[in-house]
């Protein structure tokens, strides 16, 4: 069957009690409406310093509200965690790159294929993996409410990317592609999540 998938807002607000009542209200909808999977780009809220490891997890806790409520009313939602955007300069992948000199052809292609920039993103995916929901003491690589992994959303080099072809464009994402799935895979049971890339 066709599964219907709602995207998140941004959750940038600040999490007072107005705003759980908000995410707890549209959830609601959501189970009403019986739309099962609600997607979130975690890019547009995670903080980190690609150099030194250094996590906000402040949205990671409010996730963990999203669950506890879903969890709490026994409704019959899951979550598809989207890793990152390819697509957005603010805060995807060019987010990543700002420490790569050159216009956006050259940082957006430094994701994908340098070294340090895969090195931080892997660290990444595992360190969000590995997080622990207070509440339930459930990490989110078992938590049955979080349905799937998006690697990434729109993954892209761009076409004209000095020095590529799309040949090359294509073999580099495939394995970048292979690379992250493979942390995924590596963290979770056999079998757990299904895995996606838009």
């Amino acid at each position: 069957g066709i599964v219907r998938i709602a995207n998140a807002d941004r959750l940038r607000r600040p999490f007072d009690d107005a705003v759980r009542r908000d995410i707890t209200a549209k959830l609601e909808y959501l189970a009403r409406k019986r739309i099962p999977v609600l997607r979130i780009f975690l890019d547009y809220h995670l903080e980190i310093d690609p150099g030194r490891d250094r996590y906000e997890d402040e949205i990671l806790r409010r996730i963990d509200f999203m669950i506890d409520t879903i969890r709490a009313r026994r409704w019959p939602i899951r979550l598809m965690i989207s890793l990152s955007t390819g697509y957005d300069v603010q805060t995807g992948i060019s987010w990543y790159a700002r420490q790569v000199e050159g216009d956006r052809y050259r940082k957006t292609h430094a994701f994908y294929t340098d070294p340090r920039l895969r090195a931080v993103y892997r660290r990444q995916i595992a360190h969000v993996l590995g997080h622990v929901n207070a509440a339930t003491g459930v990490a989110w690589k078992d938590e049955p409410v979080i349905w799937s992994w998006d690697v990434s959303n729109e993954p892209r080099i761009l076409y004209g990317t000095p020095g590529t072809t799309y040949a090359s464009r294509t073999r580099e994402m495939v394995a970048w592609y292979a690379e992250m799935s493979a942390v995924i895979r590596v963290a979770m049971p056999p079998g757990k999540r299904p895995l996606a890339v838009r």
